[in-house]
Order: C-alpha cells, then structure tokens, then sequence
C-alpha cells in the first residue's frame, strides 16, 4: 500500500513526489486533495497549481480547473502552464478550433516549451475536426523522429487509420498499422495498443492478442484495456471465464473499482452489493464512487421498486443528438448509460436497463415497447433532426468507425461473423437499419413505428430535436424537473 500520509519532513520536493503519486496512480480525487496540501504548506507553485488543475479536469470539474489555467495564464505569463491548460480545457469540452489556436499561440510564443506534446495535441485536434490530410502532416515528423515514444506511434495509428477510409489499398495499409500496433504498442502500452488493435486487425488476431494481454495484465490500466476490448471480440456468453480471470487479479492489487466493475460483469449482483459495503471508504475517492453507489443502492431494493421507477430512456436513432440527451440526463440526477455500460464497456441490455435509471442510443431504441410494459412510470425521448442531415451523419460516423457508410457495404460488414460486439451488434443494425429498403426508409419507418405506439399514451412521448435549439425547456418541462443553471449539452456539432 502507498504511504497515505503526508511527508514528516518540510521538504517541498518529499511532498510534491507524495502528491505526484497520487496522480501517477490516476487517484484524481487523492491527487486533488494532496496537491491542495502542498500548496497550503509551501505555497502557490505554478506546476503545482497546474497538477491540481490537471485533477480537476480528470474529475469533469472543467469550471474550476478553467479558472486556476487562466489565473495561471495571466498571473505567470513567462510559464506556458496555464496556456497549454487552457488548451487541454478546450479539447475537453469538443472544442477543438479553439484548442487548436491555443496550442498555435503556444508554439508562436514558448520556443523552449514542449514541442513534441503541443504538436501531438494538434494533430489531435486536427483529427477530431476531420482535417486528416493536415493531422497526418503534424503525426508524420513525430513518427519519423528518431526520438519517437509510445504516444507518437499511438497518435501515427489513429491518424493513418482514419487516413485509409476509402482507399483502395486499405486492406494492406490495415495490415501494416497491425504489424505497428503489435510490434510497437502492444509492449509498451498493453492496455490501449489492445484497444488500438482491435481497430486495424481482424477479431481472431485480437483476441488471440487479448489472451496474451490477460496473462500479463498487472496493473489497473492493462485491466482496463482487456475489459475494454473482451466485448468487442468476444460473444457475450464466452466472456465468463475471462471476467473472472481478471477480477482475480483485480482483488489481487487492490483495485476495489476494478474489482466492483467485474463483479457487475460477471452479474454477481449479490456479492457487488456486499464488496460494495465493504469497500466503500477505500471507494470514496474514486471518480465513478457515485455512480456505483446508485447501483448498489438500485441492486438492494426489491426488484417490483425498481420496475417501478421513473426512469427515461432516448429512443432516437444514433447521430439524433442522443449523446447531448444522455449528458443532460446525467445534469439532471440520472445515471445514464450511452451506448455501452461505462462500467463493463458491454453493450446495454436488459440489465442494464434495470441497473441504471436512464439509457440512450441504438441498444434502447428497438426495444421502447417492451420498456414501456416492464417499466409503467418510464418515460421516453425520441431525439431526432431533419433527414438529410441525418443521411450525412450516419454516414460519416459509419465511415470513420466501420470503413463504411452505406447500407450495401454495412450488410457485408455484419453478415460475416467477424465484426464488432459479435451478433448482438449485428441483431441492431437489421432490426433498425439493414432490412430497409434505403437508409431514409429505414428513419422513416422507425419514427412512425415510434409514434403509432405512443399515439394513445399522453405524456409518455417527448419528441426533442436539440439541432433546432430545442434544450432544457423541453426536457424539464417534459420531466417535471427545474432548469439547471448550466448550459445544455450540444455535443457531436449540435449548435447552440
């Protein structure tokens, strides 16, 4: 166990080594606390004061680390701390032309500051904003570099990866990225050069990679990166024995979230209530501590309370802004689930729907029906936005995440056994997609299936279309809920 204590010694640098360790161990809560110590004990350091800044970000307190970046900016003008930290806020929020012209005004004005990182971040941004030619063009020199680390080969793989949809030589440009990642990642950064893996090599080659990985997985993030990954290569009824291998190991250096995490993936929902009550002081700083709380609270109650609750579910087609839905929920008080369980990274199931008190994205939206009946008082929100618009989306998104947008090319991907989260993945896109006619057939038969059953339901319904502007007035309204001071989320280019 690492010392919890402070130092004995007044010695400034003892003390920021024990603070340091809390952030190397990604302990943000501890790191904030032990920053904020050495701060009040030594004074206000500008790389101290970035640490706990960089804490507060890592806990999504953005407001707060904002401040301390641009008191920083403007306190140590000389220090490209808070600048750079004004940069990273911007990434954090989505903001990326922002982000970009920060770390531009970083170059032009700190010659002796961290080159490499800046132009990493760049290329980062860059990516993000689609501008791929130009992201390839940062990455490259950093590849090239005879100086290159781990996280300049990461970044050369998202970049050239993205770089090769639509080209014809893709296929071997894939093989060559795997060789990359297998070569190069893979040793020295096993839990995300596993994740990485996943997106270039075939599901046979990483699984083989994920058995390898689960051997040496001694650290929380190797953990992380095999919990990441066994959903996507592996069918759900043969992911047991992997879930217990590394819950294991989870118990064996003392990661509790870990280990609460794979208890919940291993649906040992008993054992997670009592390891949760045992843990729960060891638990308190971890970031996800509130979310497994309301688990664990929702898991001890009798099972006809929780069928009871008021929960919400977003049944919109994905690229309808169900990801803005599912932040706003998370402001109002719901734990929300998007997409996958954040805990397990599975996709969301008939369990999931019971453990969290919302859940939005494809994996809810064939099944609003039976929903409705299991869950009386449930509510429900269709996010949707004007058709072409949602043509273009869903093909972008296609295109980055599975090479391609249109419905020919995605029937090819998913009839074969080797794509992504294995047939449950498939089932969803035919029950909501694939079976169409076209694309737009495909939205329009959904919505009116959508709103022939709600027909004779008032209340139950909200329609929201946040890329009209529509936000909390409509939600809140619809809810029964105050309006938040913050802004509504508008996320994946929904404008304000």
């Amino acid at each position: 166990m690492q010392d919890e204590k402070p130092p004995a010694s007044a010695d400034a640098a003892a003390w920021a080594r024990w603070a340091g360790d809390a952030s190397r161990r990604r302990r943000w809560m501890q790191a904030l606390e032990r920053w904020s110590q050495c701060i009040v004990q030594f004074g206000a350091r500008p790389y101290w004061l970035a640490q706990r800044a960089h804490a507060l970000r890592h806990l999504d307190r953005l407001d707060e680390a904002e401040a301390l970046f641009e008191a920083l900016a403007l306190d140590r003008p000389a220090n490209h701390v808070g600048l750079e930290g004004l940069a990273q806020i911007a990434a954090d929020r989505g903001a990326h032309e922002q982000a970009l012209a920060l770390l531009d005004k970083c170059l032009a004005t700190y010659a002796d500051g961290p080159i490499r990182s800046w132009n990493r971040q760049r290329a980062q941004a860059l990516l993000n904003l689609g501008r791929i030619d130009e992201a390839q063009a940062v990455a490259l020199p950093l590849l090239e570099d005879p100086d290159a680390n781990v996280d300049d080969k990461l970044l050369y793989v998202r970049v050239a990866r993205q770089a090769s949809i639509g080209r014809p030589d893709r296929e071997a440009r894939r093989r060559e990225l795997a060789r990359l990642v297998s070569g190069h990642l893979l040793p020295e950064l096993p839990g995300i050069g596993l994740q990485l893996l996943s997106t270039v090599a075939s599901v046979a080659e990483t699984r083989e990679a994920l058995r390898a990985a689960e051997r040496k997985a001694f650290t929380e993030d190797e953990i992380e990166g095999c919990m990441m990954v066994l959903p996507r290569v592996m069918p759900r009824a043969s992911c047991g024995a992997s879930w217990e291998r590394l819950y294991v190991r989870a118990r064996e250096i003392d990661a509790p979230e870990l280990e609460l995490r794979l208890l919940l993936a291993l649906e040992r929902h008993g054992e997670f209530v009592a390891r949760f009550d045992a843990l729960q002081e060891a638990l308190r700083p971890a970031p996800r501590f509130a979310l497994l709380r309301g688990l664990r609270n929702r898991l001890a109650r009798p099972r006809r309370e929780v069928f009871a609750e008021e929960k919400v579910f977003g049944i919109g087609l994905s690229r309808t802004g169900t990801t803005s839905l599912s932040d706003a929920l998370e402001i109002l008080g719901f734990d929300s689930a998007h997409w996958v369980n954040p805990l397990t990274y599975q996709l969301l199931s008939d369990t999931d729907f019971f453990l969290f008190g919302a859940a939005t994205d494809c994996c809810v939206s064939p099944e609003f029906e039976k929903l409705h009946y299991q869950y009386p008082n449930a509510r429900f929100v269709l996010t949707r936005r004007p058709l072409e618009s949602w043509l273009a989306s869903f093909a972008r998104h296609h295109e980055k995440h599975s090479g391609t947008g249109v419905l020919e090319g995605l029937r090819a991907l998913f009839d074969g056994p080797d794509n992504p989260f294995m047939f449950h993945h498939a089932a969803l896109e035919y029950g909501l997609y694939l079976n169409a006619p076209s694309l737009a057939e495909a939205w329009r038969q959904f919505e009116a299936r959508v709103r022939h059953f709600f027909a004779d339901k008032p209340g139950k319904l909200l329609e929201l279309d946040v890329f009209a502007g529509q936000g909390w007035n409509e939600l809140c309204g619809f809810l029964g809920r105050p309006v938040p001071s913050k802004a509504f989320p508008r996320l994946n280019a929904a404008p304000p």
